[in-house]
């Protein structure tokens, strides 16, 4: 840092100075002012379209899951349904099926003429002596087992 002199009082000052401090004579010449301030670039507008990017995807991965836990429910209910159908349809063959054995048993025991227990009860028109061999004759018959 050097030292001169003022041009109005003569004294010697800081070639730094902005003023004399002794005489207040400007020695550095103000900036001129005529040049517009360079503006300042806002970050708001990026961190607002950032926000709103990522409340975007929140929402769109919500009703992302949102879709697919519905479809997944839905895929369950109509399991669930076929399953109910399934084993009401097996509730009533073995009810079908369990009619029939006591039927074919009490036929063949009490030599009770039947047509629906006759083809399993009899042979050559004569009782079987053993329901076992009825049973045997039942469980065989193939459209029995089959569903209703």
């Amino acid at each position: 840092m050097a030292l001169v002199s003022c041009p109005e009082c003569g004294k010697e000052i800081s070639d730094a100075a902005q003023a004399c401090p002794h005489c207040g004579h400007p020695i550095q010449e103000p900036q001129s002012q005529d040049a517009p301030p360079v503006p300042r670039k806002s970050k708001r507008p990026v961190i607002i379209a950032a926000c709103v990017l990522a409340l975007v995807a929140v929402i769109g991965i919500f009703v992302g899951f949102q879709q697919k836990r519905s479809s997944n429910r839905a895929a369950y209910i109509a399991s669930l349904n076929e399953l109910r159908t399934q084993a009401i349809r097996g509730g009533s063959i073995a009810e079908t099926m369990c009619n029939l054995t006591k039927k074919v048993w009490y036929n063949t025991i009490y030599e009770k003429k039947d047509s629906g227990t006759d083809k399993y009860t009899r042979s050559g028109g004569v009782f079987h002596d053993d329901f076992n061999t009825s049973l045997s004759n039942l469980y065989a018959d193939d459209s029995v087992s089959t569903p209703i």
